[in-house]
């Protein structure tokens, strides 16, 4: 056997046996981006939206601070938790998607620790909002966060041009996903320049809504739906997608957006606005339909590794699912402002925005994360009943935000509080799955059971072990 023996980035050597990694795909890049997505969740991100809804149950008034850490609380999740694991694994599997190799590793280092500092500068600004120094934290975090969006697409980019595979539509929607991150990051640093400018602490609606739709569909769902294209059909055991129609579903969601994203920046007319989002609404639903993830599985499905949690496709087809609600409640309020109509009921505390960022967000990570990353690592996922139950949870905290944003008048603080408390509780208890996944004892409990399979179905085939498997 030939031995062959490469110099890691430290300058050292290893030996790499017979098939040697390239010594990128051997740090294993999104294994901090995973853990600080967990970590922002836990802390800033779902705590302080659960500790709000609490508040108000237990009848704390809302006034201007409630609004400060909502919206610090929105970027919190959607550039933190969202964010954080979008670009973790992005470093994984863009590479792997284009046959081709990724710089490492200051690149991650710089965009990770740019994107966590936007983050607590942003989040800390709006709690201290009367400070004279709150105006420098926040175009602080719009420019670091800025920063951070640009390292990642000088680090992604050339990874989707380089590559050896020709270009599919996966690729297609990782472009734009990589595209609407800059995109999002530019308003954001527009948004704190509003902030700081006009000596503000609450951020102006118009521009709070372009980052949230950019960074919502376009940053975060193109790669969920990017990614979804490539290994979700693969994973889940679905019929070929339709093609032309997901073609079609890629353009019309991008345009929309747009029209959509820039009209809320301009400051355009509310119509244009709406028409932009019922763009989208059309575009999320042909893809769903082309991607074909509602229907049931075929047989063929890819194989489970030892100590796999089999019950990741309830999260994935749930987030779908949701997403379908999500936009079509979206679809339902933009026809109301283009045909000057008065369909639902005033929302009380964003349950639409819940029901995207809880319902398909968090589950797709969820999902996405108990199959994929057991699958990267070569690890078993430990806490299988705790994920169970995290399902239901989910269900329980995103029924119960839109049913109490709508129509329980009397009730809504109380029956919200109980959706976040089931939201915070299903991030809790998936947690502990995903993250350890991530351990040596994981990877090593792996060992030992794929061996034992290996060594049953050896034995099933009626021939003999080699004798130092025997011993071993």
């Amino acid at each position: 056997m030939i031995q062959v023996t490469l110099k890691n980035q430290t300058g050292s050597t290893r030996n790499s046996g017979r098939y040697p990694a390239t010594p990128w795909s051997s740090q294993r890049l999104y294994r901090p981006f995973v853990r600080a997505s967990f970590i922002i969740a836990l802390t800033l991100g779902f705590t302080t939206g659960t500790g709000m809804l609490l508040a108000a149950a237990f009848g704390v008034d809302r006034g201007v601070w409630w609004i400060t850490h909502t919206q610090a609380h929105g970027m919190a999740q959607l550039f933190g938790f969202a964010g954080l694991f979008t670009m973790g694994i992005a470093h994984h599997v863009v590479p792997r998607f284009r046959n081709g190799s990724i710089r490492f590793p200051w690149p991650q280092r710089a965009s990770l620790t740019l994107v966590v500092a936007a983050i607590v500068l942003r989040f800390t600004a709006q709690m201290v909002s009367d400070y004279p120094a709150t105006g420098i934290l926040v175009i602080a975090s719009g420019i670091l966060l800025l920063a951070g969006a640009l390292t990642f697409a000088a680090t992604i980019f050339p990874v989707l041009l380089g590559g050896k595979n020709p270009v599919g539509t996966a690729e297609r929607w990782i472009y734009a996903g990589t595209t609407w991150f800059v995109i999002s990051a530019a308003i954001h640093l527009a948004l704190t320049v509003w902030l700081l400018a006009n000596e503000a602490s609450i951020a102006p609606n118009h521009l709070t809504s372009a980052v949230i739709y950019s960074a919502l569909f376009g940053f975060v769902g193109s790669f969920l739906m990017g990614v979804s294209t490539r290994a979700v059909s693969g994973f889940l055991g679905l019929r070929p997608a339709h093609r032309y129609l997901e073609i079609s579903a890629f353009a019309i969601l991008q345009a929309g957006l747009l029209l959509a994203v820039f009209s809320l920046v301009l400051e355009a007319s509310a119509e244009l606005s709406a028409l932009g989002l019922l763009f989208v609404t059309l575009g999320v639903v042909i893809y769903v339909v082309a991607l074909r993830i509602l229907e049931p599985s075929q047989v063929n499905r890819a194989p489970m590794s030892p100590g796999s949690y089999a019950r990741y496709g309830w999260f994935i087809r749930g987030a779908y699912f949701w997403l379908l609600v999500g936009v079509t409640f979206i679809a339902i309020e933009s026809i109301e402002v283009l045909f000057d109509l008065d369909i639902l009921p005033v929302a009380n505390s964003s349950p639409v925005l819940h029901v995207l960022t809880v319902g398909f967000v968090t589950s797709m990570i969820i999902g996405m994360g108990s199959r994929m990353l057991p699958l990267f690592e070569g690890a078993v996922v430990r806490g299988r009943r705790a994920l169970d139950v995290s399902i239901v949870l989910l269900s329980v905290s995103v029924l119960t935000r839109t049913v109490a944003g709508f129509t329980l008048e009397g009730y809504t603080d109380s029956v919200l509080g109980i959706s976040g408390t089931a939201g915070l509780l299903a991030v809790i208890l998936s947690t502990p799955a995903l993250i350890g996944s991530l351990r040596e004892s994981s990877r090593a409990k792996y060992r030992v059971l794929a061996e034992e399979q290996g060594r049953v179905k050896w034995q099933a085939s009626g021939r003999t072990l080699p004798g130092h498997i025997v011993e071993s």
